[in-house]
């Protein structure tokens, strides 16, 4: 399915610059950015990100600055495609495909952006004018932790597919904080870690606050004499709060989407989770009450 009453970028039909690569404006210009530039003058995307959202000289950011500035300028030229395509949807009332998964092991996302959209061109400008160590940036940004396993990285490939095809499809799961381990090595064996892939903010995804739903539950959680109970009959709530990521379908016709929910309990649920999280890695926990 289309998304109509929009150009769709096409390499082959821009402008060349004059080493033979589409000029920059261009491939901005069909995204709806307008005349403003991505990086290289005060007024561009890049430079924009690291005074205002950062509040420092671009000339002093750090390697984890720069990827974040960068990342949230590839997600303002994509912006207005992901509301084009939501609108096209709304207006058609199409047929949707609904695809919920315990994982979506979508990686890193930042080449894989940059490269749906077209956007290589960006890159070697940015090389070019501000001196950008691509290969160095993009390992600034952490595997996003949403799955661990095969069937979270078939998720993934499914919604690339589906936006690509321009299916209107949205992925929905949970937003874990630690959806993965990080290895060590120690004296020949393996040791699992905890890996905070949310230690930094995450620049692609978009936190939708107003939409949280409150789920009902009838009983609480509390610790007693060292234990975990479930307490039936008093009523608790937990609140899922959405958190949307662009899925990017090749070419940059359709910004398809992961929808990932995060629970949030009251303070005293909360503590409670937060014992029993400790307690299962560590059982001495226990003992030591």
């Amino acid at each position: 399915m289309n998304t109509k009453n929009a150009p769709e970028p096409k390499i082959g039909d821009l402008p060349l610059a004059t080493n033979g690569s589409p000029r920059v404006s261009e491939l901005l210009r069909q995204y709806g950015c307008g005349p403003i530039p991505f990086v290289g003058t005060e007024n561009a995307f890049y430079e924009r990100h690291l005074i205002f959202d950062r509040v420092i000289d671009p000339a002093v950011a750090t390697a984890r600055e720069r990827f974040e500035a960068f990342a949230h300028s590839v997600r303002d030229a994509l912006a207005q495609r992901w509301v084009l395509t939501k609108k096209t949807y709304e207006r058609e009332n199409p047929k949707r495909i609904y695809y919920l998964s315990m994982e979506f092991l979508i990686g890193r996302s930042a080449a894989n952006n940059v490269t749906n959209l077209l956007l290589d061109p960006l890159i070697q400008k940015a090389e070019e004018e501000k001196g950008i160590d691509w290969l160095s940036l993009l390992e600034e940004e952490p595997d996003a932790g949403l799955g661990n396993g095969g069937l979270g990285r078939l998720a993934a490939c499914f919604l690339d597919s589906m936006a690509t095809m321009q299916l209107p499809a949205a992925g929905y799961g949970l937003r874990y904080e630690y959806g993965m381990f990080r290895q060590s090595i120690v004296d020949g064996w393996q040791r699992e870690n905890a890996d905070n892939w949310l230690r930094g903010s995450d620049p692609w995804e978009v936190a939708r606050p107003p939409e949280k739903v409150e789920v009902k539950l009838n009983c609480s959680i509390q610790v007693r004499g060292g234990q975990f109970e479930v307490i039936p009959g008093r009523p608790s709530s937990l609140y899922g709060i959405p958190f949307d990521r662009p899925v990017v379908g090749y070419g940059g016709k359709t910004i398809g989407c992961v929808a990932k929910t995060i629970l949030k309990a009251n303070r005293t649920d909360r503590q409670a989770l937060r014992y029993r999280f400790i307690q299962l890695f560590n059982p001495r926990v226990s003992r030591m009450n």
